[in-house]
């Protein structure tokens, strides 16, 4: 889709109702809906984990790199936030923040 790849694997969040007024939060656990609230994808980023070049022979060896992203998309009134956190096989984490709403 075109927030979450096709074939991303989605995490559930819970959505509480507001039963009645702004502010009045329904406690009641079986009144809960579940949505999903993240999805978990492999994305392969531009360029390779380590890379070698054989220099008789010229044989490239060499891994690509991937990294493990967990996205969210929320809605705050007429705003989109996307946030996103990307690990890399390395151990580095990556955290970004998008506006993709209208002004």
């Amino acid at each position: 889709g075109l927030d979450c790849p096709v074939g991303a694997a989605f995490l559930d969040g819970t959505l509480w109702n507001l039963p009645g007024g702004v502010g009045a939060i329904n406690a009641n656990v079986s009144q809960a809906k579940p949505y999903k609230a993240f999805c978990v994808f492999e994305q392969p980023p531009d360029g390779s984990h380590w890379r070698h070049l054989q220099l008789f022979d010229k044989r490239v060896d060499g891994v690509p790199a991937s990294q493990l992203v967990v996205r969210a998309v929320t809605a705050v009134g007429n705003y989109d936030y996307v946030t996103q956190f990307s690990f890399g096989p390395a151990g580095g984490v990556r955290v970004g923040f998008e506006f993709a709403g209208y002004m």
